[in-house]
Order: C-alpha cells, then sequence, then structure tokens
C-alpha cells in the first residue's frame, strides 16, 4: 500500500509521520548534512523536550478548563487538530495519497498548536496558582523551578529548531537542484540543455530552480519541459524522451550537453547525434 521498505510495518508510517511532524512545529535540532550520530542525538533530544513540554501544557491547560468561559476555546482547538489529523490519516489510508509523508501539509493545522500550547504554558508565565496540579515544591518539578524560566528555555529551543532549518540542517527539500547543478558545472564545458520529464507543475518547480541556480554559473543554458502524456503509476514505459524532445534535439547547433532529469529510462538517441554518459 505504501512504499515504506524501511520499516517491517508500513501500516504505521502514516502514524508515525504524524507524530514526526507535530514534533518538528516546536523545535527540530540538526539531523540533515552532518555526522551520522548527530541525527540520533537531535531526535532523542526533540522526542525528550517534547514529553516535558506535553507534560507542561497537559497540566497548565487543567486551569482554563475549569473556568466554563474558557473550557470551550480549549476543546475547539483540540478539535480543530484532532480534525486536521483525522483528515490526512483518512486520506493517507483511504485514498493511498501518501500525504503524512510531506510534514508540510501537516502545517495546516500549525497555528491551532501554538494557541494551545500558549493557553497551556500561559499559568507559567503568568504565575497562576496551579500548585494543586503540580508536583510538591521540593521537587525539582514544582513550580518554583519552572515559572518563567520553562517559558524562555522552551522559547530559545524553538529559536535553536528555527535557526536549525534557516541553516539547512533540516526541512531539505527532497529535490535538491544544488546538487545537480554543480554536476553540471563539474562535467559540461559546453552549452548546457536541461530537459525534465514533466507531468505536474512539480517539475515545472524543480526545472525553475535549476534555471535559477545556472544563471549565473552558465546563462547560455537552455531548458525544456518535455511533457509526457503517460501515466507514471501506471505505465512502466513512462518518463522516456519523447518524439518532441528528439525534434527540438535536431534543432539545436552542435555541440551541447544534453542534461536529462527525473527520466525513468533512457532510450537510445544515437540518431540525434547524442552519446550518454551516466552521472
Amino acid at each position: 500500500m505504501y512504499s515504506g521498505e524501511s520499516t517491517k510495518l508500513p501500516w504505521l508510517q502514516p502514524v508515525l509521520y504524524t507524530l514526526a511532524s507535530g514534533m518538528t512545529m516546536l523545535t527540530v535540532l540538526p539531523v540533515q548534512q552532518v555526522v551520522k550520530p548527530i541525527p540520533i542525538v537531535s531526535a532523542v533530544l526533540v522526542v525528550l523536550f517534547w514529553l516535558w513540554v506535553g507534560w507542561l501544557v497537559y497540566r497548565g491547560l487543567r486551569t482554563p478548563m475549569r473556568v466554563p468561559d474558557r473550557r470551550w476555546l480549549v476543546f475547539g482547538f483540540v478539535g480543530i487538530v484532532g480534525s486536521a489529523i483525522a483528515l490526512l490519516l483518512i486520506l493517507d489510508y483511504g485514498l493511498n495519497s501518501d500525504i503524512t509523508r510531506a510534514f508540510r501539509y501537516s502545517f495546516v493545522y500549525f497555528p491551532a498548536v501554538i494557541l494551545l500550547l500558549a493557553v497551556g504554558l500561559s499559568p507559567y508565565w503568568r504565575f497562576l496558582k496551579v500548585s494543586s496540579l503540580l508536583p510538591p515544591p521540593s521537587s525539582l518539578l514544582s513550580l518554583s523551578f519552572f515559572k518563567k524560566k520553562a517559558i524562555v528555555l522552551i522559547w530559545l529551543v524553538a529559536l535553536m529548531g528555527a535557526l536549525t532549518v534557516s541553516f539547512g540542517f533540516a526541512y531539505q527539500k527532497t529535490h535538491r537542484p544544488d546538487l545537480v547543478v554543480e554536476q553540471i558545472q563539474k562535467v559540461s564545458t559546453s552549452p548546457v540543455l536541461v530537459t525534465i520529464a514533466h507531468q505536474t507543475h512539480g517539475q515545472t518547480g524543480r526545472l525553475m530552480g535549476l534555471a535559477w541556480l545556472l544563471r549565473e554559473t552558465n546563462p547560455s543554458s537552455s531548458y525544456y519541459l518535455d511533457h509526457q502524456t503517460c501515466k507514471p503509476r501506471k505505465d512502466q514505459s513512462c518518463n522516456l524522451p519523447t518524439p518532441q524532445l528528439r525534434q527540438t534535439l535536431n534543432k539545436i547547433p552542435r555541440p551541447f550537453d544534453l542534461w536529462l532529469v527525473n527520466y525513468q529510462g533512457i532510450t537510445d538517441l544515437a540518431n540525434e547525434r547524442c552519446f550518454l554518459i551516466m552521472i
């Protein structure tokens, strides 16, 4: 059902992806472009941090829940978050859309999560009397230990998450045009034609990303959207160079370097005086 070869329980992946996307709504530590032990340590720290914050929020939410005028607000935001998660899981399990794998779709309920966090943490900031909901003062987990320090710490860890994303150590796109352009710059000495097998606007954006990065280093580059009329999931012969691309190649002066992006297979292009070099 799902392309989940990395786990023995692929049916559980949507739930795991949902949990992971929820954690990154508050913070994420370096998990990409770092040496191997760092992502493991980062993941463990994020999980522990969320358990701690979740405990605080759960305790803090019990205060407004005792006020009838505010109780319905908490129930409302919890309902928004729960309904959004349920909708994503229905799309995933019911329509096999694999939508939870892309964390950006989960951020539709991000504002409601932040509001719940704010409501749950507000008692600690405003020094409301919630001692009956917390451990005894002698405990390190008491209100005297938390207070505003807990909020400041949460803010700092969230800021670390924002910096992690800003510096490219997390939330990188699956498609990396910078790596493709790096290979083009290393290999190509002739004018470049970059073509991509095209079905949706997603491939249009990827080709635009390549063009954006090549605009300075190789301004003479050309680009071609090789539109495919086949269905990639149903037609095994899909994503091959089309006759329209072949006709375009015949019109371009030689020599030039042809870069084929997102093609599943390459047919013989020798008739167009092209020679295949695999990168």
